[in-house]
């Protein structure tokens, strides 16, 4: 009988196709993709390749894995680790991306909690793969 994934191997699986998901999500045909903050171009996958930078942290659950309302987005690793995500000039592209005022709604959606049960991390990560299959079979 296989052992079930604890609740932190679940998230950690999630976290890595997600991630994926995003950066594949924002590539070219060529398999490259511009940081969210700087416009560097940057390969979506391999050595040197972009991030998935979150704008509210990853501690933040409710916005951790979201992929509609614009919290996370591919940056540049100069950008996401030496300069902690850019929060000014995140908060900016977002707002012209998804419209006035939605960097401050992601702010007041940070306040809340949500806790994940096992069903929904692998519900997620099943999510994801598909999502993920399917943008690199178009390509």
């Amino acid at each position: 009988m296989k052992k079930k994934k604890t609740r932190t191997q679940l998230k950690k699986q999630l976290d890595k196709v997600f991630s994926h998901y995003i950066r594949w999500r924002e590539a070219d045909d060529s398999g490259y993709v511009n940081c969210f903050t700087c416009g560097a171009k940057k390969q979506a996958l391999g050595i040197g390749c972009i991030q998935a930078g979150h704008f509210q942290s990853r501690r933040h659950m409710i916005l951790r894995w979201d992929s509609e309302f614009g919290n996370v987005q591919p940056q540049c690793a100069y950008c996401n680790i030496i300069c902690s995500g850019q929060q000014f000039v995140f908060a900016r592209r977002i707002d012209e991306v998804y419209g006035k005022g939605r960097a401050l709604e992601l702010e007041q959606m940070a306040k809340q909690t949500k806790k994940f049960t096992r069903a929904d991390l692998e519900e997620m990560i099943v999510l994801y793969k598909t999502k993920l299959q399917n943008l690199t079979s178009e390509s």
